[in-house]
């Protein structure tokens, strides 16, 4: 049994410099809103309960899902509680297998392939990584020749010229593989999950072909082609 959780929620702090109102996971790309296109991959999978979290303004989501095709439920944040906060705290909602997806990406991903492998492997944790050259603006993974996960760096400035495997934000796991995780109102996986020694021999990355992300006005003025 499997649950889906689409990150959506966000102040947007990054984005302040643009002239309008930006919900990342509403941009349009290749025909389609970023949550669309994520909405299509888990159709794919046949997950039914599938979430999204939304911080304050849930309005627009809400449009969206007048689209009978698109089967999703809102949860609706007062109060930010992170990437990682709004997945323990509605673990209740959630069934044993949990698959957490970023909503301000685009993800070329075969993701039947990436629950075949998961299951394949009876893993306790997966984690989606793509390659890339510069990562001055995002943090790299570290895993050893049999793709188990030993640790993640965070984005450092002079990394301009490194190769490497970046987080996709696309993660698969157990329900009870964070029940020794102390619970904060707010923890983010980065930095207050992935930072702490968790990862065992159960713990392993999967190369997806690409990953398209909008974290910053450079970076949607790039792939959106806009001056």
């Amino acid at each position: 049994m499997y649950s889906a959780l689409i990150l959506c929620a966000g102040k947007n702090t990054r984005l302040k410099r643009l002239k309008k109102k930006i919900f990342k996971p509403l941009i349009f790309f290749k025909k389609k809103t970023l949550l669309e296109h994520h909405l299509k991959i888990l159709n794919k999978i046949n997950i039914k309960d599938i979430f999204i979290n939304t911080y304050k303004n849930k309005k627009p989501f809400f449009l969206l899902k007048k689209d009978k095709k698109l089967n999703f439920k809102i949860i609706n944040e007062k109060i930010l509680k992170g990437t990682a906060g709004v997945v323990f705290s509605n673990y209740d909602k959630l069934n044993k297998n949990i698959l957490v997806m970023y909503g301000d990406n685009y993800l070329n991903i075969n993701i039947k392939n990436f629950l075949s492998f998961f299951e394949s492997n009876n893993l306790d944790f997966l984690m989606g990584v793509y390659k890339k050259k510069d990562f001055s603006n995002s943090g790299y993974v570290v895993f050893d020749n049999n793709n188990n996960i030993k640790k993640l760096i965070e984005k450092n400035p002079l990394f301009t010229n490194k190769t490497g495997y970046a987080n996709a934000g696309i993660y698969l796991f157990k329900k009870n593989f964070f029940k020794n995780i102390k619970k904060n109102k707010f923890l983010d996986f980065s930095k207050d999950i992935f930072s702490q020694k968790i990862f065992n021999k159960k713990s392993k990355i999967y190369k997806i072909k690409s990953c398209t992300t909008f974290d910053t006005v450079s970076l949607i003025k790039k792939n959106l082609n806009l001056r």
